[in-house]
């Protein structure tokens, strides 16, 4: 019924597991690691991911934004809410100039009073040592196409871009936060996630 249709969609702009190693700085042979955990038994698909909180910016709007960095050419795109696109496209190409794409919530682009081909200003809390001090990270951004995923946290605080964009705007080199997983079967998700996590090796942790 409405529950299970419910949750159907929730998942479908939602990964099943997350596999990470807490207290480490990310996890750096994320392709390699990713592409033999696709063969543990009951997983679907598998993409990395790196995952920033920054603030957004244009004119005199500014917003605080979840950034998610993904292979847009990989399966990162078994994300419905890249399916949703209500205005531009799923597009992850640079423009003429080198600047990169990002897609948004139709939410935040409301408020921000955004539209496809318009440009951002988006700044991590990572900072960078100049002569001065530290100095937050700023990149422009052109923001390609706006999703409706039907729920309101993603559609009023999620942006997505590339994996390596993202990984400069935090200035972490050749990183993944987590390696997500799809699941066959989500009653057995518990019990992929413990199989993910063992054939990983020491020190990653399956949710």
């Amino acid at each position: 019924g409405f529950r299970r249709t419910l949750q159907d969609r929730l998942l479908g702009v939602t990964w099943h597991v997350k596999l990470a190693r807490p207290g480490a700085e990310g996890i750096r042979n994320y392709s390699q690691l990713t592409e033999r955990l696709r063969k543990v038994p009951g997983v679907q698909a598998a993409a990395p991911a790196i995952y920033l909180t920054v603030l957004m910016s244009s004119g005199n709007h500014a917003e605080g934004v979840v950034l998610k960095g993904i292979d847009p050419s990989g399966q990162a795109r078994h994300n419905e809410a890249l399916d949703r696109i209500v205005s531009g496209s799923a597009d992850f190409s640079e423009d003429a100039n080198g600047i990169q794409s990002l897609v948004i919530g139709k939410l935040l682009a409301e408020e921000m009073q955004l539209r496809a081909g318009d440009y951002v200003t988006v700044m991590s809390p990572t900072g960078r040592l100049t002569p001065f001090g530290m100095a937050p990270r700023a990149q422009r951004f052109r923001l390609t196409g706006i999703f409706d995923s039907g729920f309101y946290d993603y559609d009023a605080r999620w942006g997505f871009a590339t994996l390596a964009a993202v990984q400069r705007l935090a200035g972490v080199g050749d990183v993944a936060s987590v390696v997500e997983f799809r699941v066959t079967d989500v009653d057995q998700a518990e019990e992929t996630a413990k199989r993910i996590a063992a054939a990983a090796g020491e020190g990653f942790t399956g949710t």
